[in-house]
């Protein structure tokens, strides 16, 4: 294919990233696959975290907005802020 001044166009090439090594997980409930994730190999602690069966636990609404996330921890039932250093 070319364009108006006859010059080719370059090959098409897939979505932006697809070039970059991926780990990817499925998220299987009661053997149905729910979801699937893919992660940059470069992002080593998620990919270890993944893989160590991790448990799935909604946070609750009142919650959300505290930016429950990396370095917080969850005992007994309860979400805990990490505390800063």
């Amino acid at each position: 294919m070319t364009d108006n001044n006859n010059s080719p166009r370059p090959a098409q090439q897939g979505p932006p990233g697809a070039d970059v090594p991926t780990t990817m997980f499925a998220f299987v409930v009661d053997g149905d696959v729910l979801l699937t994730l893919n992660t940059p190999n470069s992002a080593e602690y998620l990919i270890a975290g993944l893989s160590s069966n991790p448990q799935s636990v909604r946070v609750p609404d009142e919650l959300k907005i505290m930016g429950v996330g990396y370095g917080w921890r969850y005992v007994d039932g309860q979400f805990i802020p990490r505390e800063d250093e």
